[in-house]
C-alpha cells in the first residue's frame, strides 16, 4: 500500500496510513489520483502552491 495518496483534482495530499471519513477520500475520482512512496515526490507536489497536506490525515503524520 501507498504511504501518500494525491488528489490531483483538489490538490491535497493524504497520508494513507491516517486517512479518515472526513478527508472525503472516496470521492476522488481514479483518474485524479496517485499513489505515492516516495516523500521527496510529495516535497516536490507541496512546493507548488496549488498542492497542500489533507488537514485531517497528513499534516501532524509527515
Amino acid at each position: 500500500m501507498a504511504m501518500y495518496l494525491v488528489d490531483h483534482d483538489r490538490h491535497v495530499v493524504h497520508r494513507t496510513a491516517f486517512i479518515k471519513t472526513e478527508c472525503e477520500h472516496r470521492e476522488i475520482l481514479k483518474a485524479q489520483e496517485e499513489h505515492l512512496n516516495n516523500l521527496q515526490s510529495v516535497e516536490e507536489l507541496l512546493e507548488r502552491s496549488e498542492y497542500h497536506l489533507c488537514e485531517h490525515c497528513a499534516e501532524k503524520n509527515i
